[in-house]
C-alpha cells in the first residue's frame, strides 16, 4: 500500500484517498443515471394561478424536452476542505479557508494545521518573513532594512553610494 506525506507531516494512505474519489464519481454517475431515467417519478410540478393567487400542484403529466434539461453536480466537501476539479482537497498548513478557496496566512501570522479558517498571530514583537508560515518557529524578531544615500563631497565614499543598515 502506497503512503504519501503531506507538507504538514500527516501520513495518508493513497489507496484510501483513491477509493474515496472513485466512490464519489460512482455515486455522481448513478445519481445522474437515476435522474435521467426517473424524471417523471421524482419531480412535482406546481402551477402559479394568478387569478386565485395560489400555487397548485399539477395532476397532469408533463414531459420535458430532453434537449432543455441540464444535469449539474456539485461537490460538497467536509469542513476545511475545498472543491477543485471535482474533488475535495484540504487547505494545507500555512493557509486558511475563505469562500471555498485556500489563502496564505499573511505576514506576521502562521497556521500549523490543515483545513483551518484563521491564522494565528505571532507573539508581540515577532513576525514572519513571508506569507504562508506553517509553524510558530517562523515567528522571529522583525528585521528593518534601511537604505541611506550618501552623497557628500567630504565623504570617504566616492559619488552616490548606498549603505544598508540592518536594525534588529
Amino acid at each position: 500500500m502506497e503512503r504519501s506525506v503531506t507538507s504538514d507531516g500527516n501520513v495518508h494512505k493513497q489507496e484510501e484517498e483513491n477509493n474515496k474519489t472513485e466512490n464519489a464519481i460512482r455515486d455522481m454517475e448513478s445519481t445522474a443515471a437515476y435522474l435521467k431515467n426517473k424524471t417523471t417519478d421524482i419531480f412535482d410540478v406546481y402551477l402559479n394561478d394568478p387569478v386565485q393567487k395560489t400555487v397548485k400542484r399539477s395532476t397532469g403529466l408533463f414531459h420535458a424536452d430532453e434537449e432543455s434539461l441540464e444535469i449539474k453536480g456539485k461537490v460538497v466537501c467536509a469542513t476545511g476542505d475545498i472543491a477543485t476539479g471535482g474533488i475535495c482537497i484540504r487547505c494545507p498548513a500555512g493557509t486558511y479557508v475563505v469562500n471555498e478557496s485556500c489563502h496564505f496566512c499573511i505576514k506576521g501570522t502562521f497556521q500549523p494545521e490543515a483545513g483551518q479558517f484563521t491564522c494565528i498571530l505571532c507573539p508581540p514583537g515577532l513576525t514572519t518573513r513571508t506569507v504562508g508560515a506553517y509553524s510558530r518557529f517562523y515567528c522571529e524578531e522583525e528585521v528593518t532594512v534601511l537604505q541611506v544615500n550618501v552623497n557628500s563631497e567630504d565623504s570617504t565614499l566616492a559619488g552616490n553610494s548606498w549603505i544598508l543598515l540592518l536594525s534588529l
